[in-house]
């Protein structure tokens, strides 16, 4: 019996979650597929009426030269006045002025001898249009002919070319061609369907995200509990009640059978007490021993509660917290695509410091504020409560992410990114405190896990969504609907968390300086954190966050193309990390997964050296994702194991949290070391640069503890440096 009524009550509502989750992907399938054919029928003509304008406003140009007195064979400056509206015109392949016989005169965007004979044809209709035309608005005689490719040539030039005659005083002297490109249409077309198709597969994430916390919420945790408590009532269980409040139909139930436990328990109590009135009335010994046998059958028909009285069980709380971890990091990673070119908008010249070096401060300030928060904003948060802590830093991070949009130049753009380092170190701390507050030995690895899920789906989701927007509405608007997020999530916090009475695990852990003592003198530890630790996460913020935006749109892509290979990171390590975690617990194969991982985020940035280009960037992104997703986990199971003297001594928390600040300082050096590497060798030689010494790093590693083993501090304790320094 046990564990069907739970069952029973789970089975409709997990057939709802289906039904509505079905019903979601049907109509952003449906959705997708109408604006892909809505903007494949819109993209041509657009580009055709943009001819029109170019073409007219060119004619108007033209004109006024010769209503001037400049012969029409005697233009000059034709290259420039064409060059500058194929800059200012995004889709066109040349402008060409023609003669009657449709002889090339003055062309700009490509080579005069591949058009040949192409232009002649059009020439024609146009002037015969022209001649025959009653009316005088140049509209009425334009041609357009579209070529496939120029005959008996190897290059490729398909464009529609827009024909109008230039005419003066009535008569017709030549034709002005508005040519255009079709690849840029077809190249347009797929950039759209790659956009609606990250649309469609991120929305479909989130709104998942925003169902599965909705359903458990409302419908699935109190089905749980309803159907734990139905278990108990039917085994005679009667220490456990529901105490939350809900309303409508699951309400009535929850009071109904809470009514029902009470009255039990209250019928209980009575029947012991007028059994002790009894006993305490009678001198018979009979009578007393059949009082006791009477208790003894009841209370083996059921468990009652104690002194203590019943306990309530508890609302699902790590769904919450996993929505807010959402929210929270989706708002920070809107900006990962593009935040190094915006800072590059902003950059004033330094004499003797790179540009490039200047680009990496911001970056390096975000991470090492971070780092420095951490600690502080974990105890904080567990003493005055995950409300006020989480509130405080979305307030903190939405006016960090408020002035970074609205930044006048780099020096206040630092202190805004440092602003919202210190918020989002205090959303974190608050939200993984709760997680950790809110489950026992039981569900802790679980209510992790969601936490991290959480995570890695917004490390997918936001940086293909910013990327989007950035193309499209620029890099401030983005910043501002990133606040609006944060500030949001905020809202929902104080109405979804609450208080616990017991005391957080974080109000107890004082970090000490003996702490960092101790650990320093772990020679295992410092060849943990000094290559493995460190080195990936320098190679995570300064190849993924600086390099690859500024490297991509140095090679021409778009900001759209930058959220998407920025997105490989995020599904690499989400779709791998929990099978990586699995193996190396399975085999206890945790120091081999840390040191492969390193060498293959390593080896994955040597190719563009060779062989510089977008495939090789995507190839590197990928590499550091499945070198970060097989090492991350099993980090923290080998600082557990190196330091297994002082875990036990100190607790994990303490330990762990060094470690995360000692990484985490080095995250905030990657930028600046790429930036360096950048202003010297270039962006291609920097990522070869940064894979190799990650890659050296982890080889060290590798031998380290191929010959040490992964036994805790005993024989090499003190680790001599550290002793000479002292």
């Amino acid at each position: 019996m046990k564990g069907s009524y739970a069952r029973t009550i789970k089975r409709p509502i997990v057939g709802l979650f289906a039904i509505s989750l079905g019903l979601l992907l049907v109509s952003q399938a449906i959705m997708a597929f109408y604006a892909w054919n809505l903007f494949e029928r819109g993209t041509l003509p657009s580009l055709d009426r943009k001819a029109i304008t170019v073409a007219i406003s060119v004619q108007a140009e033209i004109v006024h030269a010769l209503d001037i007195g400049i012969p029409y064979d005697d233009l000059v400056g034709m290259e420039e006045l064409f060059s500058q509206v194929l800059d200012a015109t995004q889709g066109l392949a040349f402008v060409a002025l023609t003669s009657p016989a449709g002889e090339v005169l003055h062309i700009h965007g490509v080579d005069r001898k591949l058009l040949g004979s192409m232009l002649i044809e059009s020439s024609k209709v146009a002037l015969t249009r022209f001649n025959e035309a009653v009316e005088t608005d140049p509209s009425t005689h334009i041609v357009r002919q579209s070529f496939d490719k120029v005959p008996d040539s190897i290059t490729q030039l398909a464009f529609t070319d827009t024909a109008i005659a230039l005419a003066h005083n009535g008569q017709a002297l030549g034709v002005l061609h508005v040519a255009v490109d079709q690849s840029f249409i077809q190249d347009r077309i797929s950039e759209i369907r790659l956009d609606i198709g990250t649309v469609l597969l991120t929305s479909i994430l989130i709104a998942l995200e925003f169902l599965l916390f909705v359903v458990t919420l409302s419908l699935l945790g109190p089905a749980r509990m309803i159907g734990s408590l139905l278990n108990n009532i039917a085994s005679g269980d009667f220490r456990h009640v529901i105490l939350a409040k809900y309303r409508e139909e699951l309400g009535c139930v929850i009071e109904r059978l809470t009514t029902i436990v009470n009255n039990i328990n209250a019928s209980y109590v009575e029947v012991v007490n007028l059994a002790n009135k009894a006993r305490a009335s009678t001198r018979s010994a009979a009578v007393v021993a059949q009082i006791d046998e009477i208790l003894v059958k009841i209370r083996e028909c059921g468990s009652f509660p104690s002194a203590g009285g019943v306990t309530s069980y508890r609302q699902p709380r790590v769904i919450n917290i996993r929505m807010l971890t959402f929210l929270f990091m989706f708002a920070e990673l809107l900006s990962r695509p593009f935040l190094p070119l915006y800072v590059r908008e902003l950059v004033t010249p330094l004499p003797g410091i790179s540009e490039n070096i200047l680009i990496g401060l911001p970056i390096s300030a975000f991470m090492l504020m971070v780092a420095l928060s951490m600690p502080i904003a974990g105890g904080w948060a567990g003493r005055v409560g995950y409300v006020k802590a989480y509130t405080t830093g979305a307030i903190l991070a939405t006016i960090g992410l408020l002035g970074t949009g609205l930044a006048f130049n780099l020096w206040d753009l630092i202190l805004w990114r440092s602003l919202s380092g210190i918020g989002y170190a205090t959303m974190f701390m608050a939200c993984q405190g709760f997680t950790i507050d809110n489950t026992d030995e039981q569900d802790r690895t679980q209510g992790i896990a969601s936490f991290v899920g959480a995570i890695m789906l917004a490390e997918i989701c936001a940086p293909a969504i910013g990327g989007i927007l950035a193309d499209r509405v620029g890099y401030t608007m983005v910043f501002v609907f990133a606040a609006v997020v944060a500030m949001s999530s905020s809202l929902l916090a104080v109405r979804i968390i609450r208080f616990r009475t017991s005391a957080s695990p974080y109000q107890n852990c004082r970090l000490r300086a003996a702490d960092f003592g101790q650990l320093l003198h772990n020679f295992r530890f410092v060849i943990l954190i000094l290559f493995a630790a460190i080195p990936t996460k320098m190679l995570l913020t300064g190849y993924l966050i600086y390099l690859v935006p500024v490297y991509l749109i140095e090679l021409g892509s778009s900001l759209s193309e930058i959220g998407r290979a920025v997105m490989i990171y995020g599904i690499c390590t989400m779709a791998l990390g929990p099978l990586f975690a699995r193996i190396a617990d399975r085999f206890h194969c945790h120091g081999l997964m840390v040191g492969l991982g390193g060498l293959i985020s390593g080896a994955g940035l040597l190719p563009v050296m060779l062989w510089p280009g977008i495939d090789s960037v995507l190839l590197g992104v990928a590499a550091i994702g499945i070198g970060q997703a097989m090492s991350i986990s099993p980090q923290l199971v080998l600082v557990s194991q190196v330091c297994h003297d002082l875990v036990q001594d100190r607790g994990h928390a303490i330990i762990l949290g060094i470690f995360r600040l000692i990484e985490r300082i080095g995250a905030a050096l990657g930028p600046v070391l790429v930036g360096v590497l950048s202003a010297v060798y270039g962006f291609a030689y920097a990522m070869a640069i940064s894979g190799a010494i990650a890659f050296i790093a982890s080889l060290i590693f590798s031998v380290a503890f191929l010959a040490l083993g992964l036994r805790s501090e005993d024989d090499l304790n003190d680790f001599p440096i550290m002793e000479s320094s002292q």
